[in-house]
């Protein structure tokens, strides 16, 4: 067996995955082997079967290693030194069933549907620059989780008022598994004062938490940069 077959050989015993041999090879190697006549037949017979050996092994190893892309990379995500759990990894094909296999059962407004959000997010997840490659686990549940409040948010806004459902979700809100590692930082102070301001029907209480978030008086954000914006549709 010549140095070439062992190689190939070996490749395929180790069961990696390599691309099928170029045509310009498969000729080189067919005019060396008519170099050496009493070999030549031997020889060809040999290269066929072993780069056949390779294109099965490139087939099944392929097939493995499409098994094995995930979206779990088992890398962990710190920010601010909190761990915000694990890195997926956006552009594998299981991501977007990953993702919608984590939508929380919070419930929406009448009327309102959690796919169109879904649907968007994940687009944007797979295209933004800043997402490409990978999002946090807890990244993605806040975003669920925000969603939500935001569209609670809207809905009480519209008609401020205690024990209404929406009420209700606003102030049960601060203790959503999306939300409560945020509790310290500008989306749990928001989420906690807005919880008050609604236990207490203070609509001014409500602007100040709602400040950047939804538009409110005083508000100088353009409404396209509101961190609710869009959230209630």
């Amino acid at each position: 067996m010549d140095d070439l077959e062992s190689d190939l050989r070996t490749l395929v015993r180790g069961g990696r995955q390599e691309p099928p041999l170029p045509a310009s090879v498969r000729t080189a190697l067919d005019q060396l082997a008519l170099q050496v006549p009493n070999r030549a037949r031997r020889r060809r017979r040999r290269r066929v079967g072993v780069v056949g050996l390779v294109a099965v092994a490139g087939v099944v190893g392929g097939t493995a290693a499409a098994g094995v892309y995930t979206t779990h990379t088992g890398r962990s995500s710190i920010e601010y030194g909190v761990n915000t759990g694990e890195v997926l990894d956006t552009r594998a094909p299981d991501f977007e069933a990953t993702v919608r296999s984590t939508v929380p059962k919070l419930p929406l407004p009448a009327g309102q549907s959690w796919e169109p959000y879904v649907d968007s997010a994940v687009k944007t997840w797979r295209t933004s620059q800043g997402t490409v490659g990978g999002i946090s686990t807890k990244s993605v549940t806040q975003a669920w989780a925000l969603h939500a409040w935001c569209a609670w948010a809207a809905d009480w806004y519209a008609s401020p008022g205690s024990g209404g459902p929406a009420a209700k979700q606003l102030e049960e809100a601060p203790s959503w598994r999306g939300l409560v590692i945020y509790r310290h930082d500008g989306v749990g102070n928001s989420v906690n004062q807005l919880a008050d301001a609604v236990k207490a029907t203070d609509l001014a209480r409500a602007n100040k938490a709602l400040l950047g978030w939804i538009a409110v008086p005083g508000s100088q954000v353009p409404t396209r940069l509101l961190g609710c914006a869009g959230f209630d549709k």
